[in-house]
């Protein structure tokens, strides 16, 4: 198998394991992705553009989506702050 096939297969595999919230497996499928894809990028004159362009539209996807859940993530931090604070408002409100 060509070294930028694989690349897409790992990155198809990260997009699977984004969907499915499984961390572990996005940090484990990225850490053998990105040394196939450098190897692939080394031989300037094998360079597949169609295959190269695919694989950079399936990396912008990944960015994205995980761009999203950090968003995401972000926002539901905020809301537990905001959560706690008015129930200690409450709590130091309260009648005793």
């Amino acid at each position: 198998m060509l070294l930028i096939n694989k690349a897409i297969e790992l990155s198809n595999a990260i997009l699977e394991a984004i969907a499915d919230l499984d961390w572990d497996k996005v940090a484990s499928l990225d850490k053998k992705r990105v040394p196939i894809i450098r190897r692939y990028f080394e031989d300037k004159a094998n360079i597949d553009e169609k295959l190269a362009y695919e694989l950079k539209t399936l990396n912008e996807d990944i960015v994205r989506r995980l761009t999203q859940m950090q968003q995401q993530t972000q926002l539901q931090q905020v809301k537990v702050r905001q959560s706690a604070r008015a129930s200690n408002a409450y709590k130091n409100n309260a009648p005793k």
